[in-house]
């Protein structure tokens, strides 16, 4: 189920990553990024996705863990997670530091996942980045990647 999400996630943002005008190509921005490994948060910090898969205007920096929105517009963005055993998932998306959204599990005895999908208005040069809270255990390996931020661009504005 997970990595249909992924793959969705994936070709969602490839589709609407080139638009054909007048024979030329015109980059969209899209970017999807996963963690492939696992993270525990002992206080507040950016979410550091490792695994690049789309990033049509280089625009996410896996070091800080931000993407710097590159084109004013109404994007959707998606995030999923899942909680390792005797977990707590607790994730907000954030833009210029300022809340927008959560992802929140909980689980006791198994794995627990998380996901939220919203379409906002961003700016060119908006802050987008998933900070983790309390004690999340985000979960993720090498080959079993389910922590994913991804956006794209649905309308470009001015």
């Amino acid at each position: 189920m997970y990595r249909f999400l992924i793959a969705a996630a994936c070709l969602l943002a490839v589709c609407f990553a080139l638009e054909r005008r007048q024979g030329a190509k015109t980059v969209r921005p899209a970017f999807s990024v996963g963690l492939t490994h696992n993270h525990t948060f002992d206080q507040p910090e950016n979410v550091l996705y490792d695994r690049v898969f789309v990033d049509t205007t280089s625009s996410y920096n896996p070091t800080t863990g931000v993407y710097t929105v590159p084109m004013t517009g109404d994007y959707v963005v998606q995030m999923h997670a899942v909680a390792e055993y005797d977990g707590v998932l607790q994730l907000e998306l954030t833009k210029n530091d300022d809340y927008v959204l959560s992802a929140y599990a909980h689980t006791t005895a198994e794995y627990a996942s998380a996901s939220n999908v919203g379409v906002l208005h961003l700016t060119q040069g908006d802050l987008l980045h998933v900070v983790g809270k309390g004690s999340s255990i985000l979960y993720g390996y090498e080959q079993e990647v389910y922590c994913t931020l991804s956006a794209y661009l649905l309308y470009a504005s001015k």
